[in-house]
């Protein structure tokens, strides 16, 4: 993609020596498409992580590698978590944006709610003080909606992700 800062960095997966791409400039580790082993990288080096659980089976028109647009910039869908939160399970695409920055597009209950990275330090009041249906006030940023506060669980992932994935054993 024109304009988009990347690794570049191709290699083979050090459990089963499949090929691994690193596409991002903020890929840290990319899921084996063969195995399902977790690899990260720091420069060129590889580290082998451990390996993924299989994806659940999701409803989704979205795919890795999937282009769009919005706005002036372009993206690329490099890889996807799923996420569970009690009875609630969703996933999360990681969006690396033709400006060379990232963010995340989630599908959940029917919607897609696209995040970009806000380059500007917020002073954000402490989560446990924000609530479902208030609306807090943020300096440089305006009014936002609370709709929902809680935390979520990583399942699994599949292909590039800008951090480290930990598992937590259910």
């Amino acid at each position: 993609m024109a304009g988009r800062t990347q690794t570049g960095l191709q290699s083979a997966c050090p459990q089963c020596g499949a090929p691994l791409r690193f596409t991002g400039a903020h890929s840290l580790v990319s899921v084996c498409a063969h195995c399902r082993s977790s690899v990260a990288r720091v420069g060129v080096e590889l580290s082998l992580l451990g390996k993924l659980p299989d994806l659940v089976a999701a409803d989704t028109r979205l795919s890795l590698g999937q282009r769009g647009q919005l706005a002036k910039l372009r993206f690329e869908l490099l890889g996807r978590v799923q996420l569970e939160q009690g009875r609630a399970t969703w996933q999360e695409w990681y969006v690396s944006w033709s400006d060379g920055s990232f963010g995340w597009l989630a599908e959940a209950q029917g919607r897609v709610i696209l995040s970009h990275r806000y380059e500007q330090p917020l002073r954000v009041p402490p989560f446990a003080s924000w609530l479902p249906g208030e609306r807090q006030q943020l300096p440089g940023l305006g009014l936002v909606a609370v709709e929902e506060v809680g935390e979520a669980r990583l399942v699994s992932a599949e292909g590039e992700l800008p951090f480290q994935p930990q598992l937590e054993r259910p």
